[in-house]
């Protein structure tokens, strides 16, 4: 079970505008149709986008996706100016979708013919009276202000670790991470520091998340020059009270969507760490943090959004309902606290110093349901009750054939009372009977 909170506190950032391109598409959407193997029921959709016969989509949630050519690599945002949507009522067996809005985004891939821009999201989505699927839409496609992706890597011939003494430094948590002179002796044992120069210290890394599994995506190669401050450095020597300040990243990516004004937080499922290198005893300077003018213009704000990401890791569903004969469990998903026998409990995890009290929590949580019948979750959330989709029944046994657990999300609001965000999960056990 993972739990995400957001809320708006107190401080002051620029604003920033770009140009724009548009377009849009049409959904005609097909009959669902529904495929028995086994014992198992499973309902298809199926789409056309626009009037090309031939771009049909079909799936259990067939994807919206639109590509075309794009001029070069660069990254953008999609703005929706207009979004269409219908009602419908599936046939019995059709699993709930895990979204429950429509949100969009934009990749941009180098293909044989050149780059190939898509923007994608999903087509159908649970709410709190139905389902909906989407029918029209139209967009605007801002610049984000990054810099364009290469079109091809040009990979580096020589490490940037092939010289000098090299020290790793594990870094947990995002944030500006301080190595005093003692943690280089003690933590680090760095030799003969009385003769090292800290203005030619030079530290390396990577940003944090997990290295990407698509193929067309482009990966880091070697490592990176963090810009570091050293105080103290001017003399070219290392004494008792110089250090180190350097911005580090933990191993979860977080990252902001603005169509949906929503934050995600990707969890590293390989390491609990990011990992640094400081380079002693190379010639040459280090990176440095450089001073910047001051900002003009623009317009402020008194206000910026908190996040706060709860998720444990802790069991594996395969390994814990193998009864011995799946050890090692299965696959890339992982959770935290059994509500087999206790079906509540409470987290008092969450706190916002300086919240606005006056603006509402924006709460996400997703929890992975076993049951023989249909169930669902709610979040009690400062006294708010939250309920998540509905997630279908799971065939106990048949985990050969059909999943072992069904995820499922929910999002909502909560009314801000105080720093302090109080969150009780509840499951209840299924009107439906059986095991759960």
């Amino acid at each position: 079970m993972r739990i995400l909170l957001s809320a708006l506190l107190g401080i002051i950032f620029p604003l920033l505008a770009a140009a724009q391109s548009t377009a849009s598409a049409e959904l005609h959407w097909a009959e669902p149709t529904v495929v028995e193997w086994e014992g198992t029921r499973r309902v298809m959709l199926s789409f056309t986008l626009g009037e090309d016969a031939g771009a049909v989509r079909t799936g259990q949630y067939p994807a919206f996706i639109h590509a075309r050519s794009a001029a070069d690599g660069r990254p953008y945002r999609v703005e929706i100016t207009r979004l269409e949507s219908e009602p419908f009522a599936p046939p019995s067996g059709f699993e709930a979708p895990r979204e429950t809005e429509f949100s969009f985004s934009y990749s941009v891939s180098s293909q044989p013919e050149g780059w190939v821009g898509k923007v994608s999201g999903p087509s159908v989505i649970q709410t709190p009276t139905g389902y909906e699927r989407l029918t029209r839409l139209a967009w605007r496609l801002l610049p984000d202000n990054a810099k364009p992706r290469p079109k091809s890597v040009n990979f580096a011939t020589r490490s940037v670790l092939r010289e000098g003494d090299i020290y790793r430094i594990g870094v947990t948590e995002t944030g500006i991470h301080r190595i005093s002179r003692a943690f280089l002796a003690d933590a680090l044992q760095v030799a003969g520091l009385e003769s090292v120069d800290p203005r030619d210290l030079k530290l390396y890394g990577q940003g944090g998340g997990m290295l990407p599994e698509t193929v067309n995506a482009t990966p880091p190669d070697d490592l990176t020059e963090q810009a570091i401050f050293v105080e103290g450095e001017g003399d070219g020597r290392l004494d008792g009270g110089d250090f180190i300040l350097f911005y580090g990243e933990g191993p979860e990516r977080r990252s902001y969507d603005a169509t949906a004004d929503r934050f995600s937080v990707e969890r590293h499922i390989y390491s609990e760490a990011n990992y640094y290198y400081l380079v002693v005893n190379t010639p040459g300077r280090g990176r440095r943090v450089a001073a910047l003018p001051n900002a003009s213009g623009g317009a402020t704000t008194d206000t910026y959004d908190a996040l706060q990401h709860f998720e444990e890791d802790q069991r594996n569903i395969m390994h814990q309902i193998g009864e011995g004969t799946n050890s090692h469990g299965s696959g890339q998903s992982w959770w935290g606290d059994f509500f087999e026998n206790n079906r509540e409990k409470s987290y008092d995890n969450f706190r916002f110093p300086g919240l606005v009290t006056t603006e509402p929590v924006s709460v996400n949580a997703r929890m992975a349901l076993r049951a023989e019948s249909s169930s669902r979750f709610f979040l009690v959330v400062n006294g708010t009750e939250i309920a998540s989709g509905n997630a279908s029944a799971v065939s106990f046994g048949s985990q050969e054939q059909s999943p072992a657990a069904r995820p499922v999300s929910l999002s909502g609001t909560a009314t801000a009372a105080g720093e302090r965000v109080d969150v009780r999960l509840v499951y209840p056990r299924p009107a439906g009977g059986g095991r759960s």
